[in-house]
C-alpha cells in the first residue's frame, strides 16, 4: 500500500544551482540509481559496499565515516514500530542521507549530531543518560558551527546544506530545546529557500527534504511579523511530486495560506479606523478556505477513524498498520488544530465593530453605510467559536488513541494540544487539556517539558488578536450593533441554533 510521508510535526514546530555532490565516479550512487529502492535495499547496498571495501565517495571511507554510516543505517529500519521510527516520524529523506555522506561537512556533522540526539533521547532514565546528553550537546555545537561555515559560501544553496538544516531541527526536537531555537532554524531553512528565488526542488532528494520541511517553515511563518512567501510561492513549496494532490498535501496547501491571512488581519485591525475594505476581502477569502478545508478534514478524519476501528487494541496491529495508524492520527490532529485556528480568526473578523453611521442591508446581503467602507458579514461569531471548541474536544479525545505511539510518534501533540487549550470553551476543558499536554511534553524532556500557562494564554491572545484589540471574539463591540440579524443579540455557544457540526 502506498504511504504518504507528510510531516508537519517539528514544533516547539522547520538554497544557486550547483550541489557539492558532483562526483561522477562509477562508485557514486546517484538519484537515478536509487529511484524506487526501499531503505532496506539501500542499507543492503551499503552493507555490501562496506564489506567489499568499495567506496561511493571515490575513496575508502575512514573509520569514523564508516562507523557513522553504519550507525545511521542501523536506525533507518522501516520495520521499527512507531515509537522510535525515524523516517516515518521525520521524513523519508533520511533514507537517502547515508549515500551522500562524505561530501559536505555540514551534512556529516548534522548526521553525527542527529545520531547522538537520537541515542540520548532513547537512553533517558538510564545510567548512561548524562554521558549521552553531553555527547549530544558537543555534536550539536559542532554541527551548528559547520552549518554556519557552509552558509557563508557557495554551498549555502546545496541540497546537502538544506538537509543539514532540517536535521538540526530534528536534533533540537529530540533534545527538547526551547521552541525559540527550533523556530529559529526553521526560519533559517526558509531563508535558504528565499535566497534561491523560488521554492521548487532541483532533484528527488530535495523533493523529500521539502516534503518534511514544509511543516516547520509554516510553523515559523505563524510567528513572523513579515510574510515569508507570497501565496503563489507557498503553493510552489507545498505541492510536492512525491505526494501529488492527495489530501495531506491539500490540507497543507490551505494551512500554508494561514500565516499571511493572520498577518493581513492583524494589519487591518491595527489601523485607526479599522481597514474594513481589507477586512471584507480577508473574510471572503477565509470563508472559501474554510469550506475547502472542511471537505479535506472530513476525508482525513474518516481515514483515521476507519483504520482505528479495525482493531480495538491497536497493539495487535501489524507494524506497517501501526505506523500507518500513527501517521493518520498525526494528520487528523494537525488538520483539526488548523481548523481551530481558522475558526478563532474567523470569529475575530466577525466580531469587528461596525463603523458609523448606522448600517443598512444592501442587495448583496452585507451591512454597509453610505461611506466607502462597507461592513460586515452578518455571521454569529459564536458559531465559529463553537466549531473551534468541537475541534478541541476531538483533539482531547485523540490523546487516548495515540498513547501507543509515544514517545516519538506523538511529538506533534505538544503543539496541537496547545491549540486545543486555546480553543477550549470552558475552564474544566482547559484544565483537562493542560494535564494531557503536560504528559506529552514530558516525553520530550529539556525546556520543552516545561509548560507555562502564561505562554498558552499569550498564544490564544495572538491567534485571536486579543493582544492588539483587547477583547475576546464574540463579545464586546457586538452589544453596540444596531443590526443584529434575526436575533435580538448574539447568543453564547450554548444557545446557538443551527450551527454546522464540525465532525
Amino acid at each position: 500500500m502506498a504511504q504518504s510521508n507528510s510531516n508537519t510535526t517539528i514544533v516547539a514546530v522547520a538554497p544557486s544551482h550547483g550541489s557539492l555532490v558532483t562526483r561522477t565516479s562509477a562508485n557514486y550512487i546517484g538519484d537515478a540509481e536509487t529511484e524506487g529502492l526501499t531503505s532496506g535495499d539501500i542499507n543492503s547496498r551499503w552493507a555490501m559496499m562496506l564489506s567489499e571495501g568499495r567506496s561511493s565517495f571515490g575513496k575508502v571511507p575512514d573509520n569514523s565515516l564508516t562507523r557513522m554510516i553504519s550507525r545511521f543505517t542501523a536506525n533507518l529500519d522501516t520495520d521499527k514500530n512507531s515509537n522510535f521510527q525515524l523516517p516515518w516520524n521525520f521524513g523519508p529523506f533520511l533514507e537517502d542521507v547515508p549515500r551522500r555522506l562524505g561530501h559536505n561537512a555540514a551534512l556529516d556533522a548534522a548526521t553525527e549530531a542527529m545520531m547522538a540526539a537520537y541515542m540520548a533521547f532513547r537512553s533517558r532514565g538510564e545510567t548512561n543518560a548524562s554521558m549521552n546528553n553531553q555527547l549530544c550537546l558537543r555534536s550539536y555545537g559542532r554541527a551548528v558551527n559547520s552549518l554556519r561555515e557552509c552558509l557563508n559560501d557557495h554551498r549555502a544553496s546545496s541540497s546537502e546544506t538544506l538537509c543539514s538544516t532540517m536535521m538540526l531541527l530534528i536534533v533540537e526536537t529530540l533534545s527538547g530545546l526551547d521552541k525559540e531555537k527550533v523556530l529559529s532554524h526553521a526560519g533559517g531553512a526558509a531563508g535558504i529557500l528565499k535566497a534561491r528565488g523560488h521554492a521548487k526542488s532541483r532533484n528527488a532528494f530535495e523533493d523529500k527534504i521539502l516534503l518534511s520541511l514544509r511543516g516547520p517553515v509554516i510553523m515559523h511563518a505563524l510567528f513572523t511579523t513579515e510574510p515569508l512567501f507570497t501565496d503563489e510561492q507557498w503553493e510552489e513549496l507545498i505541492i510536492n511530486p512525491i505526494e501529488g494532490y492527495g489530501v495531506d498535501g491539500r490540507v497543507l496547501k490551505t494551512l500554508a495560506l494561514f500565516p499571511n491571512l493572520l498577518l493581513d488581519t492583524r494589519a487591518a485591525f491595527s489601523q485607526e479606523p479599522i481597514d474594513y475594505e481589507k477586512l471584507r476581502t480577508i473574510h471572503t477569502k477565509m470563508k472559501d478556505l474554510y469550506i475547502n478545508h472542511a471537505l479535506n478534514r472530513q476525508e482525513v478524519v474518516a481515514r483515521f477513524e476507519e483504520l482505528d476501528s479495525r482493531e480495538p487494541d491497536i497493539k495487535r496491529l501489524s507494524i506497517p498498520l501501526l505506523v500507518m495508524h500513527s501517521h493518520f492520527a498525526r494528520q487528523a490532529a494537525v488538520t483539526l488544530s488548523y481548523e481551530a485556528m481558522l475558526c478563532l480568526l474567523l470569529s475575530t473578523v466577525c466580531s469587528a465593530p461596525l463603523p458609523p453611521p448606522t448600517p443598512h442591508l444592501d442587495t448583496g446581503g452585507f451591512a454597509s453605510d453610505s461611506g466607502p467602507e462597507p461592513w460586515s458579514p452578518l455571521i454569529d461569531p459564536y458559531i465559529y467559536l463553537s466549531q473551534a471548541n468541537t475541534a478541541s474536544k476531538y483533539l482531547s479525545d485523540l490523546c487516548d488513541k495515540v498513547t501507543q505511539h509515544r514517545p516519538l510518534g506523538t511529538i506533534y501533540m505538544t503543539f496541537v494540544m496547545r491549540v486545543a487549550h486555546v480553543a477550549a470553551a470552558t475552564d474544566e476543558a482547559r484544565a483537562h487539556i493542560l494535564e494531557q499536554l503536560r504528559s506529552f511534553a514530558k516525553d520530550m524532556g529539556g525546556p520543552s517539558a516545561q509548560l507555562d500557562e502564561k505562554e498558552l494564554n499569550e498564544l490564544g491572545d495572538y491567534l485571536s488578536l486579543r493582544d492588539m484589540r483587547g477583547w475576546r471574539p464574540g463579545t464586546g463591540y457586538l452589544d453596540d450593533l444596531s443590526f443584529r440579524g434575526a436575533q435580538d443579540r448574539w447568543d453564547g455557544p450554548e444557545s446557538v441554533s443551527g450551527a454546522t457540526e464540525i465532525l
